[in-house]
């Protein structure tokens, strides 16, 4: 799983690259970026969809696929 849209609020979870990362969007953009205490310790954020223009989100999703996808994927599909 690369990505995950949570019910309870309309929030879309991705991962990036580590924790410093994560802190890093938290700290630049709150409105954008969120998280709870169920994805401490993990390096996954939360996206406010609404707050989130269409190139911002493509390469986020992007990111977080090629952070997940199996080596052969990864080969197969170089341009994701």
């Amino acid at each position: 799983m690369f990505c995950r849209l949570r019910d309870e609020d309309g929030l879309l979870a991705v991962f990036v690259g580590d924790l410093e990362e994560k802190e890093a969007l938290l700290t630049a953009d709150p409105k954008k970026f969120r998280t709870t205490p169920h994805y401490d310790g993990y390096p996954a954020v939360l996206l406010d969809l609404p707050s989130i223009g269409k190139k911002e989100l493509r390469e986020l999703l992007s990111d977080s696929w090629r952070r997940k996808a199996p080596p052969k994927v990864l080969r197969d599909h170089p341009d994701v």
